[in-house]
């Protein structure tokens, strides 16, 4: 934040499989880690296990875009859930301020949605996993060490 000025719709930017940079109405995502309570005498747990990390997200985009975005995949593989893993790249700052980075690595397009609505908006809302790490910056939400301390 700068002189009380947040971030806004305006100050991002994103690529999609860095050549590709199709318009986004949103983006949004997710990251989950697993883990389970370990029992042993009585009913309480004595501790836990981590389990396994999961990441999610989806994108929207105007009809127009979607359509350009078939033609493209028409090109090079036989449709969006062909496209080899790719990284999603947002970058986000204000006026004056050096630009944030988050990076979506290896993902991949699971479902497509569409979403017609009375202002008509004609929405296509494309979901998919996350194979690789999120970077927020230079930090990578992954990173784990071999003793399993972050």
């Amino acid at each position: 934040m700068i002189n009380g000025k947040k971030y806004s719709w305006e100050d991002i930017s994103m690529f999609l499989a860095a050549h590709l940079s199709w318009s986004f109405d949103d983006v949004s995502w997710d990251q989950s880690k697993k883990k389970e309570a370990v029992y042993g005498v009585g009913s309480k747990p004595i501790g836990y296990v981590n389990g396994d990390w999961e990441a999610s997200g989806k994108v929207n985009m105007l009809l127009e875009e979607y359509k350009q975005m078939i033609t493209y995949a028409k090109g090079i593989t036989s449709g969006i859930f062909g496209f080899k893993p790719f990284n999603i790249v947002v970058n986000y700052a204000n006026d004056e301020e050096m630009p944030h980075t988050d990076t979506l690595l290896q993902c991949s397009f699971t479902k497509i949605g569409r979403k017609f609505n009375r202002n008509g908006k004609q929405m296509v809302e494309l979901e998919f996993l996350i194979f690789g790490d999120i970077k927020e910056g230079d930090v990578t939400n992954t990173l784990v060490s071999a003793s399993g301390e972050l």
